[in-house]
């Protein structure tokens, strides 16, 4: 597929509503100050940012959690340019062009990745005797002063709610002396990032690298470790310790020694004993290190205009070199600039715990480029640009991993969106042991959060790669306990990990018919579900418990810190239970089935109990239902409240529940509504003031599910209106009344992940034995020549092809839904609301009946 339209919002928006009386915009009202757009390939281990200032973005490291450690742009000597535009000439291809304005000077950049020799493959992430188990997030340069030299303490790998763990080969039994190095660069006092230190074979130890010691204050930590069950691997881990009030855990480096070497710490830190020690791993360095193919990424740039020294700028805390011969800026570690023209000599300044560097270029340039080199493999040179922009260009058009074209609509702008978040599922993606991990994103959370299974889950399956969830899932299993338990985050205990394990088993089998691959999986759903009975069991020694038959303490995230007992666990339990009740019955486990049922009806028993002591009022009046239970005084009633939202719309429960649900429902909705901030709930996640991007698009989708579609349409724009200029995310945000901080993953693939989402359900909603077609479609999408279409579209009653096609006059309008396939519940009826459609001024052909069979086609006139 190509496309040849500039997708620029704002002008596109002004087109369309030209020609269709468009009434609602795009224009990035609410964009926040930092914006985030990833340019790199599906699953590759690097991932290139293009911030809005139009400049590369990389180093993002454990803190602070919005800012990257290495920035290089273009600007003008003794000035900061200004953006103007900022725009893909095509969605479908992540090459962006920046203008930018200082004083007399406009800078028109360029920027893309240049495609791989050959194209973008998994890397192998074990090295000689080290091999890094699971994720790879690290930072390089992270701790230590700007401009630093390279050293072990200088890198960093680090953990979000997990261990980083290492296995370094050593002979079966061996005896080793290990010693572990911490530096902590952010934390700004002891007891905010406590680590627990494991080496096999010795006793763990706690660490707090704050504790008497200054920022970037290189500390080791001395081992006596042993392969202790004899499998030729010693194993090594940074866990966050239980008192930890951080759970995010960070390792530096480690030096292995024969076992009975005598050493000192101090030495070992000084670099004294490198020549005894076995292995020395710079740890977080991984990513960099081991492909056999570097990453290039180019920035073109054209300068017009007087009076203003055009100029290279590099904001950096990695040490920096500088060849004036060969034009080569060299920022250790596996990152070179390769610059042409080549620029003067640059002066650094201090910029706190960071460097900036400024290469100027002669009067008179006109146009430089930079190329960013990534990997310590060799450079192969490529210079002309022009010829690696095409070959990027085609390699992405052709691109068939990334499914585009399942769903359109008529608004430009809103399919640009479209076009780019699902792109930017796959570019946050990354490979993990040769199998998909779909991450919150590309900055911070880079790793595998078990929501996402769902979260992420979803709109790839509507988007129809059912192989890439059915590999995802795969991909979870080695979270699996022999007790049954999956355990991602830790050291906090998410009950909840487990409820949606068994969702989404289920899901997935039965969505896809898929009853081979399920009966190979049965065995890890009767685990994960005795599990959860045996967990709810610890649960009802006390009936006065407000927490009775629900769950223990947990970590519920949202914005609750700590341990607390909430409903959102249960609530997933419930979606889980129910979905393996019916896969037991699609298998003929009947007796499963059966005994999983009434597990379901005592949880529901214990969770309607619970709630009706659990109610409360805010301060508007609303009757609502926290997600934390006991006291929660404390806390603002929509702190937390993605645990009772999102499970709603995954279990067909929800849409007959008990009555008191129903009013729970409606009750939460109207408390969320009441707190709305630039159209989205505000203070629903961990910042004041600030709205959760992906929690409004979540919030959508609900409102879509409830019936609620005009909120629904306008909700998803006021959200649109969030998206930086390139489309993406932060996760979240300050209001703009209150200010501009933001934190969490840049390019958010979870507010990717839940816009697709709610954009799928403006145009299909699954209720019982019927699908609603178009309910959310808003009137001013029937303009004359306008098509909204759903293309061999996964549902839960097999594929649906849907179109809408307004005639290029006006006159008419004609629907066409069909279903192939099946799906775990079949649908006899389709049903088309023509309330939007009368709204347009179109009548039904001889008065045809909503409710229809599949397949069937409507025809409409324009009212005369």
């Amino acid at each position: 597929m190509t496309r040849t339209r500039p997708w620029i919002l704002a002008a596109s928006l002004l087109l369309a509503a030209g020609q269709g009386k468009c009434q609602r915009t795009i224009d990035h009202r609410y964009a926040t100050e930092r914006q985030y757009t990833l340019l790199s390939f599906p699953f590759d281990w690097q991932k290139t940012i293009l911030l809005g200032n139009g400049r590369l973005a990389y180093d993002f490291g454990p803190g602070p959690y919005h800012a990257a450690g290495t920035e290089i742009g273009f600007t003008v000597a003794g000035g900061t340019p200004e953006v103007r535009r900022q725009f893909f000439a095509d969605p479908l291809v992540p090459a962006a062009t920046t203008v930018l304005e200082s004083g007399g000077m406009t800078i028109t950049e360029e920027t893309f990745c240049l495609l791989p020799r050959p194209a973008p493959a998994p890397g192998s992430f074990t090295s000689g005797r080290v091999t890094r188990v699971g994720h790879l997030a690290g930072a390089i340069a992270w701790s230590g002063s700007a401009g630093a030299p390279d050293g072990p303490f200088r890198n960093v790998a680090w953990g979000t709610n997990r261990p980083i763990t290492y296995r370094v080969a050593v002979p079966r039994g061996s005896r080793k002396v290990v010693a572990l190095g911490i530096c902590e660069s952010y934390k700004s006092g002891p007891g905010q990032r406590v680590l627990e230190l494991r080496v096999e074979g010795s006793e763990p130890r706690n660490f707090d690298p704050r504790k008497g010691l200054e920022k970037n204050t290189p500390s080791v930590l001395i081992f006596n470790g042993m392969d202790a069950n004899g499998d030729g691997a010693l194993e090594i881990e940074a866990c966050c310790a239980p008192e930890s009030p951080d759970p995010n855990v960070i390792l530096n480096a480690f030096w292995i020694f024969p076992g009975g070497t005598l050493l000192s710490a101090d030495s070992v830190a000084a670099g004294r004993l490198d020549g005894k020690a076995e292995v020395i791993w710079e740890c977080g360095t991984e990513l960099v290190r081991l492909p056999a193919e570097p990453r290039d990424d180019a920035l073109i740039a054209s300068f017009d205009g007087t009076g203003e020294k055009p100029a290279l700028t590099i904001t950096t805390r990695r040490p920096v070199t500088y060849n004036e011969q060969s034009g080569v800026i060299d920022l250790g570690l596996g990152m070179r600039i390769r610059c042409s023209p080549k620029p003067a000599a640059g002066t650094p300044v201090d910029d706190g715990n960071t460097r900036r560097w400024i290469f100027p270029f002669r009067d008179g340039t006109r146009k430089a480029a930079i190329i960013v080199s990534h990997g310590i493999a060799p450079v192969q040179p490529r210079t002309d640009l022009a010829q690696e922009k095409m070959r990027a260009a085609e390699y992405w058009r052709n691109l068939r991993t990334i499914p585009h074209g399942v769903i359109h609509v008529p608004d430009t702008a809103l399919q640009g969106l479209l076009d780019v978040n699902i792109r930017n599922l796959y570019q946050a993606a990354d490979l993990v042991d040769g199998e998909p991990v779909f991450q919150p994103g590309p900055t911070v959370y880079r790793g595998l959060f078990f929501l996402d299974a769902i979260m992420i889950g979803e709109p790839l399956m509507f988007l129809g790669d059912t192989a890439s969830v059915r590999r995802y899932l795969e991909g979870t299993f080695r979270y699996q306990q022999p007790d049954g338990r999956i355990r991602v985050a830790s050291p906090y205990n998410a009950w909840l990990e487990t409820p949606v394990f068994v969702y989404s088993l289920g899901w997935y089998s039965r969505w896809t018919e898929n009853r081979g691959w399920m009966e190979k999986q049965w065995p890890r759903m009767v685990r994960a579900i005795r599990w959860i009975n045996d967990i709810r069991e610890s649960t009802k020694g006390d009936s006065a418990a407000a927490n009775f038959g629900l769950f223990p303490a947990g970590f519920v995230d949202g914005g609750l810190a700590g341990s607390v007992a909430d409903f959102s666990t249960a609530a997933f339990a419930l979606a889980g239970l129910e979905e393996a009740s019916a896969t037991a019955q699609w298998l003929g486990h009947i007796k499963e089935a059966g005994s999983w049922r009434g597990m379901l009806d005592d949880l529901l028993e214990c969770y309607l109990r619970a709630a009706r002591k659990g109610l409360r009022h805010d301060r508007f009046g609303n009757l609502y239902l926290p997600v934390a239970i006991g006291d929660t005084t404390a806390a603002l009633p929509q702190r937390g409240q993605y645990g009772f939202f999102m499970p709603l719309r995954y279990a067909r429960y929800y849409a007959h529940p008990d009555p008191l649900i129903d009013s729970l429902i409606d009750g939460n909705l109207a408390m969320a509504e009441a707190v709305l901030q630039e159209g989205i709930m505000a203070d629903a996640g961990w910042t004041r003031d600030a709205v959760w991007t992906w929690f409004g698009a979540m919030h959508a989708a609900t409102l879509s599910w409830r019936g609620r579609h005009d909120r629904a349409i306008t909700m998803l724009y006021d959200l649109a209106n969030h998206a930086g200029r390139l489309g993406t995310w932060v996760e979240e945000q300050q209001v703009r009344a209150k200010g501009t901080y933001s934190t969490g993953d840049g390019a958010n693939a979870e507010a990717s992940a839940y816009f697709i989402t709610a954009v799928r359900t403006l145009l299909a909603v699954e209720r019982d034995s019927l699908i609603e077609l178009l309910p959310g479609v808003p009137a001013d999408w029937y303009r004359p020549g306008a098509r909204t279409a759903l293309t061999n579209a996964p549902t839960s009653a097999g594929r649906l092809t849907l179109e809408a096609r307004v005639a290029d006059d006006g006159g008419s309008l004609v629907v066409s839904a069909s279903l192939t396939g099946t799906g775990p519940y079949p649908v006899r009826m389709f049903s088309l609301p023509t309330h939007a459609i009368r709204a347009a001024g179109f009548a039904p052909q001889g008065g045809a009946s909503e409710q229809q069979v599949s397949p069937h086609t409507w025809t409409f006139f324009k009212s005369q």
